[in-house]
């Protein structure tokens, strides 16, 4: 019976936590949408994945004219890992796309085959889990924030979060084109 209580003290101070969490990132969503300006969107956008998610580094990607995925706003991680151009190739005259279009969470990145290209940036940076959201910029999923960790972590909470964002939210994009980064 103690079990009971100490797991239900447990999942009632998540639930908590991931109240707080959603609060945040409703207040934050009005701010974010509200700007016009890239710079802003890209920083709020940072600060927003520092309230919502516990990680140590974050970083918001874009394609750019030449199709290479680049950081554009990043928090924690080396310059070197920063400065970063992912050459991937795009479907014709169009640009690359993100290859998923729900969350990709990865608590291991060297287990994951979809990160394979970039295991030794993922070790040199000592990132081992991360979650990375598709974002759609213009219709199309030219842009991604990731949540990175470097230690492995328990993502309970994140698809707790994930679920309930999923399920009372309505899917938004930013309205910035990839031409004004």
């Amino acid at each position: 019976m103690a079990r009971n209580i100490s797991y239900r003290r447990q999942i009632e101070g998540e639930l908590e936590e991931l109240q707080r969490r959603l609060m945040g990132l409703a207040a934050a969503s009005a701010s974010i949408l509200g700007s016009p300006d890239t710079v802003t969107v890209a920083s709020t956008a940072i600060d927003i994945a520092r309230d919502v998610f516990a990680a140590d580094a974050y970083a918001l990607w874009r394609v750019d004219r030449g199709g290479a995925w680049r950081i554009i706003r990043a928090f924690g991680i080396s310059d070197d890992f920063a400065s970063r151009a992912i050459r991937s190739a795009g479907d014709g005259p169009n640009p690359p796309v993100v290859p998923f279009s729900e969350p990709l969470i990865a608590e291991d990145v060297q287990a994951t085959a979809m990160l394979a290209d970039m295991r030794d940036a993922y070790a040199r940076e000592r990132i081992e889990s991360m979650i990375v959201f598709p974002l759609r910029i213009r219709g199309q999923r030219s842009g991604r924030s990731s949540s990175l960790a470097c230690s492995r972590r328990s993502i309970r909470l994140t698809r707790m979060l994930l679920v309930a964002v999923a399920t009372q939210a309505p899917r938004r994009s930013m309205a910035t084109s990839p031409s004004e980064s």
